[in-house]
Order: structure tokens, then C-alpha cells, then sequence
């Protein structure tokens, strides 16, 4: 729940000073009801005004409620009361396709899909009109009832009319019930219903046979057609030589073939790899530097191995020389000659093995080439054979399945003639229809929805009535409608007799509290010269709005801050503070006002509250109005008064009521509009203001008074906290 407070004057946000411009113009601008983003169009304080105009509503609202009931029990107690009787049915699954019978043991099952159509099936107009047509005495009877010509189709509609089936959850059964004003035929005509319902269905069988005894023979003829094609096809195939199928000895000849031809070229890869990697073998050795010793095709050949052999032994002595004699001696020459000629002879050697081993490969790729041409001649034969074979596998399948379904159908047609005179249903009467109960009107459900409907209705012209209400029930509403800030809220007192000096009998009450609160805020909001005397009227659009008891509390509190305060009852019409103080309505504002005496301290009276003192209304005067327009009187009295006391509090009489108030309001330094939440209308609110604005005296504010405790908690915050029974709060 949004906090009141939204809607109350904020404290010390508005210059104190004059009320006739800068306090309500920027005591308005602190109220935004929109304020703080996007608002939930149906926020908790428009819930709860709801709720609590309803309670308002709730005589209102339970005359509606028991009208509604009431007259739903008359109707319904008016109504024709209806009787009903019902068969039981068991359904299976639809019967059988004729053809397909004998492979069929059980149907019991029922599809939700079929128990649903079956349903509609015994509902429908062609069934009843059937059963019309079938019943001579149901038709003479349902004649009566609608009028003799009367059409089978109308009577069929009619016998419809009472129809209902139902299933029993969980099981294959189904109620079928007819509704009458005649009991005595509802027995019998849900009886006829279940008859024709279960006749149909084993007519229904019988065309079910008829029909499949001519699709049968159909398919035979195809058949027989289809199995002198097939038998002709199978025989040209083995009349063809050229497509005759292969001897089994010639097919296992061919699978040895293939066999020995991949043993072979398995080997010949086998060698030609081999051979591959040796010459890659010497190749990486000799590109790489290494010695060829290191080369295992070339460490397997002797000559090369002797060769190596001569050559290390004349590295040796030619090493051993150049030691003894140097690079000139001509043995070391010879010796170097002769290591020469032994690397030339290795390296040719070297390049005579790569070539007899390159040569090998190459024969074998030949060799490969071939095995693998042959490998492909050998599969493209295997396949052939392969295809001609499954040919003849297929053509020989065909005949027979050809045969076989000629034969099954030839056989279903000569049994078919059997299964025409089985009596197959898929409908049982488990329970036939016997005497009849009421089942309409249902007098406590129609009392029921009577008071259901009775509470929507009442619902709506409560909250219609709220709608149209020209009332201020709420701070929102008065906020909304006068475009004031409330700078109190006064809650309702029940059951309390002397209310006016509730504020000074409990100090530390909540409603003695909120004038306290309306104290501060008129001061927050600048309702009082910042130097001297300060005049605040109380002013309000009709009687009974709280006016005077507003002005009463608001001069106590400021009694209580210190102030010396006068309550002038200005009121002259109806007065009634003189009444609460106990003290002489006579000599008062009237006299003072008569005999032009400025000087009023022989008039007012002293209260027992400190620093108050009340001027009373004096005589009751046929137009007080004249007294306050005759020249400047009044405006000399309050000038007078303001050289007296710190505050003049003014309890006017209604501005929409009479003149006296807007002839008043110049005077004042501020005016204080009081509005009720239990009298206060809006035309009446809007009219004071408008009164008031003419004159130069827009409200300050608004004092919201006799607002229910129940309808807003934020007044319960002051005693819940545990203030009071301390001094009072000083005004600065």
C-alpha cells in the first residue's frame, strides 16, 4: 500500500512566507500522483478503495444477492420437472472387414475415436427418425404432442430432443437415457433407441459382406491375370540360351579363378614394394651422405662387399704413406691412384646393382598391370553371372507369390458365402431401460447460480454506484479533484460524544495528533507572516464537513505551541463553538461588528486552555453578510486583533452556502478548505474553491476530515511508534 503521505504537503520544501502566491502554487507542484515512472494501472491504493466502497455498498450489495436467490428459487421452483430412464450399452470394436474374419479372434477393444462417433452415431437425426419410423405407438404419441400432419423428419427431430448418451468413464459402456415431461415413455423410447442403434449396426454387417464378396472377386480376376504373365516371363527366360542360367560347377570354377588370380597378384605387390623401398633405401643414402655400407640392398652383395673391402684397406695404406713420405713421394701418388680407381669401381658396381633392381621392379609393375586387367575380366563375369541368376531367382518368386495370392483369394471367396450368415454386432444391451426418475429442475443448483449471478450483479452496481458518486471518499480523490495538497488528516472518532476537545481530554491520541501535524505543515507551507500576527480561516463548501471542529483543534494546537490565540467564531448564522466552550452565545462578532468596536477584549472569553480565547458569534442576525460588506469594519477588528495575539483562527461559514465566507477571506492571511470524507461533494468542494480563488484567496490547502481509521493505517503510525505524554513540540 502506497503511503498517505504521497499526498500530504512535505515539511520545510516551500518558503515560508505570504499565502497568496508562493505557498499553494509550490505546495501544488510536491504532488504528482503519477510520479515515479510508469504506475501499475490498478495499484494497492486503488485496490483498496475498491475493497472499502464496497463495504459501503454491502446493504446494498446483499439486498441484490438475496433478491437474485429468491427469485431464481421462484423460477425455479415454475419449471417442468423432466424425467429420464436409461439403457446400458457395451460397445466393442467395429466389425470386422468380412475378408479379414477369420484371422480376427477377438475385437473387444474400443478406440476413444470410436467410442466418440458411436456417441454422435446414436444422437443423430437419421437414428431417431428411424426409430420413429419403426415404432408405430412412438409415433402416434410424439404426433400428439406436436400435431397431426406432422412430418417422420419433424417427429425424428422431436424424439431427438430427448436424447442424451453418456459414457461411463473407464469402461466400453454407454448410458442411453431419453429425457421426458412423460415419464411413463422414457423407459420405452431409450429402449427403442438401443434396438435400432444395434440393428443398424448388424445391417451395416450384412453390407459390409455384399461388398466384399464383389471387391474379392476383383482381385482375383487381377490376380489371375497378373499370374499368367508372370508364368509366361519365367518361361521365355529358360527358353533364352543366351540367358539360361550358369551350371553351379561353372559358378564354383569362376570363384577358384578369382581366388588363385588375387593369391598372385598379391605376391607380385608383395615383390614390387619390396624392390621399391630398396631402391629408395640407397637413394636416401646417397642423398643423404651416409656410407653405402648403411644400405642393405648393397651390404647383401658380394662384389660390392669386396670392393668395399679393397677400398678401406688402400684409404689405410695411402694414409700410412702420406705420414711417412708426404703428398709428393711417388708411392703415395701411386697409392693415391689406386684408391681412385677402387671408389670409381664401387660407385659404378653401386649404379649396376640400382639398375638390375630397377629393372626388376618394372617387370613387376608389368606383371601387376596384368594380374589386375585379368582381376576385372574375373569380377565383371562374376557379376553377369550374378545378375542372371537373381533374375531367374525373381521371375521364379513371382509365379509363386503370384500363385499363393491367387489361391488364398480363391479360397476367401469360396468361404465367404459362409461368413454372410454369421450374425456379428459390436453392441450389447447390458441393462434395458425400466421405470423413470427426475432429473430436472435442479433446485439447489439454480438457487446457486441465482446467487452467483446475484453477487456478480451486485458487484457491479456497488462499484457502478462508486463510480458515479460524487462524494470525496479518499486523499486521493480530494487530491485529484482540487488540485491541493492536504496538509492533514483528521481520522474518524465513533462512539465519542464531546469530539471537539478530544485533542485536549488525550493529548497523545492520533487524532489530536494530526492537528498537531496541520499545525507544522501550515507553517511548512507558509500560511503565516514570518513577523507577526498570523489569520487563518477555516473554511468549508456545505455544512457538517468539520469545519468548526477544525478550527476549534487547529486554535488548541497552536495554543499549545505557545501562541496566543483567538477563535473568532465568524459563523454568525449557525454558531456553534460558544456551545463547546460552555460560554454566552451574546455580546460577540455581531455586536462588535454593529456598533464598529475594534476593541473586543470586553467581548471575547478566556478558555481553560492556556493562551485561547474564544470570540463568540454574538446575536443571531437576519443577514450577517451586510455587517461584513458595510465599509471596512470587519477589516479594522482583524487589524485590531493581529496587534493582540500571534494567531486568529476564523471559523467561517460555508462558502458555497452563503457570501459570508469569500466577504471574509481577504482578510485572512490564509485560508484552510476542510473537506470530509463522509459529506463532502465534489460539485460543492470545487464551487468553494472557485468562490475563494475570485476573491485572491486560493486555499493553502486541504484539511481531510472524518477519514476512516479502517481505510488508511498510515494514521495508526503515531501511536504505534508510542509517542506523546511529553511536551508539546515548539514551533520554531
Amino acid at each position: 500500500m502506497s503511503d498517505l503521505s504521497d499526498f500530504v504537503a512535505p515539511e520545510a520544501t516551500v518558503p515560508r512566507g505570504p499565502a497568496s502566491e508562493a505557498g499553494p502554487v509550490a505546495a501544488n507542484r510536491d504532488f504528482d500522483p503519477t510520479a515515479g515512472g510508469d504506475a501499475d494501472p490498478l495499484n494497492a491504493e486503488d485496490l483498496r478503495a475498491i475493497i472499502f466502497g464496497l463495504k459501503r455498498r454491502l446493504g446494498v450489495m446483499i439486498l441484490i444477492v438475496a433478491a437474485c436467490g429468491i427469485l431464481a428459487a421462484i423460477r425455479s421452483s415454475r419449471l417442468t420437472t423432466i424425467y429420464a430412464s436409461s439403457a446400458r450399452l457395451r460397445l466393442a470394436k467395429e466389425a470386422p472387414d468380412p475378408t479379414r474374419a477369420k484371422y480376427v479372434m477377438s475385437w473387444d477393444g474400443v478406440q476413444p475415436q470410436y467410442l466418440s462417433t458411436q456417441i454422435h452415431v446414436l444422437q443423430s437425426h437419421s437414428l431417431a427418425t428411424e426409430v420413429v419410423k419403426s415404432n408405430p405407438k412412438i409415433a402416434q404419441e410424439l404426433e400428439l404432442d406436436l400435431g397431426p400432419g406432422a412430418t417422420p423428419e419433424a417427429l425424428g427431430r422431436l424424439f431427438r430432443a430427448g436424447i442424451k448418451v453418456t459414457a461411463v468413464e473407464g469402461t466400453y459402456l454407454v448410458d442411453v437415457s431419453y429425457h421426458s415431461p412423460r415419464g411413463e415413455r422414457c423407459a420405452r423410447y431409450a429402449n427403442a433407441l438401443a434396438a435400432a442403434y444395434k440393428s443398424q449396426l448388424e445391417s451395416l454387417w450384412g453390407q459390409k459382406t455384399r461388398t466384399a464378396e464383389i471387391k474379392i472377386g476383383e482381385q482375383a480376376d487381377l490376380l489371375f491375370k497378373k499370374l499368367g504373365k508372370s508364368e509366361e516371363a519365367l518361361r521365355t527366360f529358360l527358353n533364352d540360351p543366351s540367358q539360361a542360367p550358369m551350371l553351379a560347377a561353372h559358378e564354383q570354377l569362376l570363384i577358384l579363378r578369382i581366388k588363385v588370380n588375387d593369391g598372385a597378384l598379391a605376391r607380385i605387390q608383395g615383390d614390387r614394394i619390396r624392390l621399391t623401398s630398396e631402391l629408395e633405401a640407397i637413394q636416401r643414402a646417397i642423398d643423404a651422405g651416409h656410407p653405402l655400407e648403411s644400405s642393405v640392398p648393397l651390404v647383401d652383395q658380394k662384389v660390392f662387399y669386396d670392393l668395399r673391402t679393397h677400398l678401406a684397406n688402400a684409404a689405410l695404406s695411402l694414409n700410412l704413406l702420406r705420414e711417412k713420405y708426404g703428398e709428393e713421394w711417388h708411392e703415395v701418388k701411386a697409392a693415391r691412384g689406386r684408391h681412385e680407381q677402387l671408389r670409381l669401381l664401387l660407385r659404378a658396381e653401386v649404379e649396376t646393382i640400382r639398375a638390375r633392381i630397377k629393372s626388376q621392379r618394372d617387370a613387376k609393375i608389368s606383371e601387376e598391370q596384368g594380374l589386375l586387367q585379368r582381376s576385372r575380366l574375373l569380377r565383371e563375369e562374376s557379376r553377369a553371372l550374378a545378375q542372371r541368376q537373381r533374375l531367374f531367382e525373381s521371375l521364379q518368386a513371382e509365379v509363386l507369390a503370384n500363385r499363393s495370392f491367387y489361391d488364398e483369394f480363391a479360397k476367401r471367396l469360396n468361404e465367404l458365402t459362409h461368413y454372410s450368415r454369421v450374425n456379428v454386432t459390436n453392441a450389447r444391451v447390458v441393462d434395458q431401460a425400466s421405470g423413470f426418475y427426475p432429473v430436472s429442475p435442479n433446485h439447489p443448483r439454480n438457487v446457486m447460480l441465482g446467487v452467483l449471478f446475484g453477487v456478480a450483479l451486485a458487484l457491479v452496481v456497488a462499484l457502478l454506484l462508486e463510480r458515479l458518486s460524487d462524494q470525496l471518499r479518499t486523499v486521493k480523490d480530494a487530491v485529484t479533484v482540487l488540485d491541493l495538497p492536504v496538509l492533514a488528516v483528521v481520522p474518524e472518532q465513533r462512539n465519542i460524544s464531546d469530539l471537539d476537545l478530544l485533542a485536549v481530554r488525550d493529548t497523545r491520541s492520533v487524532y489530536a495528533e494530526s492537528f498537531r501535524r496541520a499545525r507544522v505543515q501550515l507553517n511548512a507551507v507558509g500560511a503565516y507572516p514570518d513577523e507577526g500576527c498570523g489569520v487563518l480561516m477555516c473554511a468549508s463548501g456545505v455544512p457538517r464537513e468539520g469545519k468548526t471542529l477544525s478550527s476549534i483543534n487547529l486554535a488548541i494546537a497552536s495554543a499549545q505551541a505557545g501562541r496566543r490565540t483567538i477563535l473568532v467564531d465568524a459563523d454568525m448564522r449557525s454558531p456553534r463553538v460558544h456551545r463547546v466552550f460552555g460560554m454566552e452565545r451574546r455580546p460577540g462578532l455581531a455586536e462588535a461588528l454593529a456598533e464598529r468596536r475594534t476593541d473586543v477584549s470586553s467581548l471575547w472569553t478566556s478558555t481553560s486552555i492556556e493562551n485561547l480565547v474564544v470570540l463568540s458569534a454574538g446575536g443571531g442576525r437576519d443577514n450577517p453578510g451586510e455587517l461584513l460588506a458595510r465599509d471596512d469594519r470587519f477589516a479594522r477588528l482583524i487589524a485590531h486583533l493581529r496587534t493582540q495575539f500571534d494567531r486568529v483562527i476564523l471559523d467561517s461559514p460555508p462558502i458555497a452556502a452563503v457570501s459570508d465566507g469569500t466577504l471574509m477571506a481577504p482578510h485572512a492571511d490564509a485560508v484552510l478548505l476542510v473537506v470530509s470524507a463522509k459529506t463532502s461533494s465534489r460539485g460543492a468542494a470545487l464551487r468553494a474553491r472557485a468562490d475563494l480563488g475570485r476573491v485572491g484567496r486560493e486555499p493553502i490547502g486541504l484539511l481531510f476530515n472524518q477519514q476512516s481509521q479502517d481505510e488508511a493505517s498510515y494514521y495508526y503510525y503515531y501511536s504505534r511508534y508510542g509517542y506523546g505524554g511529553g511536551p508539546e513540540d515548539q514551533e520554531d
